[in-house]
């Protein structure tokens, strides 16, 4: 099964058998400690054993309903041109964290560029080059809480962890007021690029 980022947690899904019945979980395979997973709701099953979160069936149906869209995303990205696997996942830059539906798209691909769906077109920075080119652009001066994770030309594509937002910035503007595509998920904010630039 695809691999998927919870809480800030590189887990698998599975299940774990629970008084006889079969209940549906994830199973961390990279946390950056001990303390991370747990905070994440998961619990070390037997001394050196796998770390597990049960799932309520709310929990698992926000997975699945993500992973599902994971699905959808596929036509979206039908001709992006994909980096490899990243040889590490890197979870927050300049001390801002970064979500989780885009690191689980990160941890497949580790970005890109292409096309987006019928009308875009744009890149995703390899997560190891977020740090410099938040610094190259001066994003901790110049739009302070945002995280610049891609963009084309001129605009940039950012993430705000405190607002949990999307949003396209002009990189001539520092007005927060001017920001566009305001979105509170990855595949919302590729579609509503890709809409915006349908008219």
């Amino acid at each position: 099964m695809d691999t998927l980022v919870y809480k800030g947690i590189l887990c698998r899904a599975g299940t774990f058998r629970v008084k006889g019945e079969n209940r549906p979980a994830l199973y961390c395979i990279g946390a950056p400690d001990g303390k991370a997973a747990d905070d994440a709701g998961f619990e070390e099953i037997h001394m050196a054993g796998p770390w597990v979160k049960i799932l309520t069936d709310d929990e698992y149906r926000e997975i699945t309903d993500r992973m599902t869209s994971g699905m959808e995303m596929k036509e979206m990205f039908r001709e992006f041109d994909f980096n490899g696997k990243p040889d590490m996942l890197i979870r927050e830059v300049n001390g801002l964290a970064l979500p989780d539906d885009y690191l689980s798209f990160m941890n497949e691909h580790n970005g890109g560029e292409g096309p987006l769906g019928e009308n875009n077109y744009g890149r995703f920075y390899r997560l190891e080059e977020l740090k410099e080119i938040n610094e190259q652009y001066g994003v901790s001066g110049s739009w302070p809480g945002y995280v610049v994770i891609g963009g084309i030309d001129d605009m940039l594509w950012a993430y705000n962890p405190y607002r949990k937002i999307y949003c396209q910035i002009d990189s001539c503007n520092t007005d927060e007021d001017t920001f566009s595509t305001v979105s509170g998920s990855f595949k919302e904010f590729l579609i509503k690029m890709d809409e915006e630039l349908s008219d």
